[in-house]
């Protein structure tokens, strides 16, 4: 993915400053709703290689067409259920990354009424707080961080043909 390096940049800044939302902000404005859908499944796809849900395989699939993009509506309310029945910190923390992607992919699906603007910048923080909660598999919270940061699609996903937009 080719991002505008200065907002980029800028997104790295605010990262080290740990203003996460103005950092989400910047990173996630900086690339093309295509470019936007492959990075967003590539965080899902990661999450569900230590976390199989079925509603999370749904989500992914429904990543995989823009038509299908306001059905993650229908992904959010599933997973936001199954999230209340949860007090372990990890996976609450995991369930509001995901709950925040299902949110994006359905804003960028442009029906209405659309979800918090904001939900896409949330997910710098989301990737924080996953790594901050997540002490028994740092890798995972290594790889998370480094699918965040990768802006190019041939590291972020090998299957990219088969999006449909």
């Amino acid at each position: 993915m080719i991002a505008n390096n200065v907002k980029y940049l800028k997104a790295q800044e605010l990262w080290n400053n740990e203003n996460y939302l103005l950092a989400g902000k910047e990173l996630f404005e900086s690339i093309s709703d295509e470019e936007k859908i492959v990075w967003l499944t590539s965080l899902l796809k990661e999450i569900l290689k230590i976390f199989n849900n079925e509603e999370l395989s749904k989500l992914i699939d429904i990543s995989k067409s823009r038509e299908s993009w306001g059905d993650a509506r229908f992904s959010f309310e599933k997973i936001r259920e199954i999230k209340l029945k949860t007090d372990d910190i990890l996976y609450i923390v995991i369930f509001d990354l995901i709950e925040n992607i299902a949110k994006t992919i359905y804003n960028m699906s442009n029906q209405l009424p659309k979800y918090d603007l904001n939900s896409s910048w949330k997910i710098s923080k989301n990737i924080k707080d996953i790594i901050t909660n997540n002490k028994s598999n740092e890798e995972f919270g290594d790889e998370l961080l480094r699918i965040y940061w990768c802006l190019n699609d041939n590291e972020i996903s090998d299957d990219t043909e088969k999006f449909i937009f």
